[in-house]
């Protein structure tokens, strides 16, 4: 897992991941599992899942730059005490 923060109003390009973003001035974090062509799959705790175009996702929300990176790591060699 990772932090960063990518440039104001905009998902970034690398999922899956949590976003900060805001609606209606108030302060909210959806998932972006990943993508499906030019559509994102969303995953909004207020609203379930969903895949939306660009455009929608930019009139919905308002991307503030912060995004934690989810990666998968290799447990197949687990280490050892």
């Amino acid at each position: 897992m990772s932090f960063d923060f990518i440039p104001k109003g905009s998902p970034g390009d690398e999922f899956p991941a949590m976003l900060g973003t805001t609606i209606g001035g108030t302060g909210h974090f959806i998932a972006i599992l990943g993508r499906e062509g030019e559509d994102y799959l969303v995953a909004d705790p207020l609203r379930g899942p969903e895949k939306i175009g660009p455009e929608a996702l930019h009139r919905r929300y308002g991307f503030s730059g912060f995004r934690m990176r989810v990666e998968s790591s290799d447990l197949a060699d687990p280490p050892t005490d």
